[in-house]
């Protein structure tokens, strides 16, 4: 193929982070930027019962549509779901400066 016709093909470097007591309001992830993508917010639970046998349960919310980058570092829970004694995974694309809008 020529020169010319070639394609680059970039894959996005998606990040990861946790957020812990979910309340609603402002949450520090350090390294996440405002022109950053956010891909998802994942509340996770985890339930011990203590019956026979023990038993765990694991819970799952998709709150991606409750948050947003507000600034560098910073995630804001708009959407006022509280989650205390649960903690999120942050999914996130690293977009780099040169190429941020």
């Amino acid at each position: 193929m020529p020169a010319d016709q070639q394609k680059v093909v970039r894959y996005p470097d998606f990040k990861f982070g946790f957020i812990g007591d979910a309340v609603a309001g402002n949450h520090t992830l350090t390294g996440i930027r405002s022109e950053d993508g956010l891909v998802a917010v994942v509340g996770v639970k985890l339930a011990l019962s203590e019956a026979a046998p023990n038993t765990i349960t694991w819970t799952f919310v998709d709150l991606t549509s409750e948050f947003t980058i507000s600034a560098d570092n910073t995630l804001e829970n708009a959407g006022g779901t509280s989650l205390a004694d649960t903690f999120c995974l942050v999914v996130y694309v690293d977009i780099p400066e040169a190429q941020s809008p």
